[in-house]
């Protein structure tokens, strides 16, 4: 996922990069404390997010609490080819696209 630094989980920094459409920066400082706690627990969702992040993600975190895991990517083909690997392990995936 994205580079972790110091701040990492500031909401100000997220709330900024989102304002200024500044997605490395999105991806540098977004944080999911619920990861610690579920990740070991469950490996389905490790899993998901490890296959992301081979696949070229510029993040990939749980939403919330769980159950979903998303991913950025830089382009639409990274992107496809992701979903289909989520997909041969018989996870549901959806592209979308940011507006």
């Amino acid at each position: 996922g994205g580079s972790l630094n110091k701040d990492f989980g500031n909401f100000t920094a997220v709330l900024s990069a989102i304002k200024n459409g500044d997605v490395k920066g999105v991806c540098d400082y977004a944080y999911n404390i619920f990861e610690e706690v579920v990740l070991p627990r469950h490996s389905t969702a490790l899993r998901l997010k490890t296959e992301f992040e081979r696949h070229g993600a510029m993040l990939s975190m749980m939403s919330g609490s769980g159950p979903s895991v998303f991913a950025l990517f830089d382009s639409e083909k990274q992107s496809a080819k992701a979903a289909e690997a989520i997909r041969s392990l018989g996870a549901d995936a959806h592209l979308c696209k940011l507006i």
